[in-house]
């Protein structure tokens, strides 16, 4: 399954309380946004990060994010894929 940038990085100041976590100075985080086409009937194998996946429209799955990096992310790859 070959990766697709979708050519939005997003950079984002970090929680104060993430702060310890990352380097000293260090005080935002840029999240790339990619998309993966998936072959028919493949079905995704979980690990510890997922405890469950499903199926979705586009409308759900903007509905489910919670991010708005992620959101924008989908946005994009919609805007592709018409």
């Amino acid at each position: 399954m070959p990766l697709v940038d979708l050519g939005i990085p997003q950079p984002y100041e970090i929680d104060a309380g993430y702060l310890p976590l990352y380097a000293p100075g260090v005080t935002t985080v840029t999240v790339q946004s990619f998309a993966a086409e998936a072959p028919a009937g493949w079905e995704p194998t979980l690990d510890h990060e997922h405890d469950a996946y499903r199926w979705c429209t586009f409308d759900e799955a903007l509905a489910l994010l919670y991010w708005p990096e992620a959101k924008q992310g989908l946005r994009v790859l919609a805007a592709t894929r018409r």
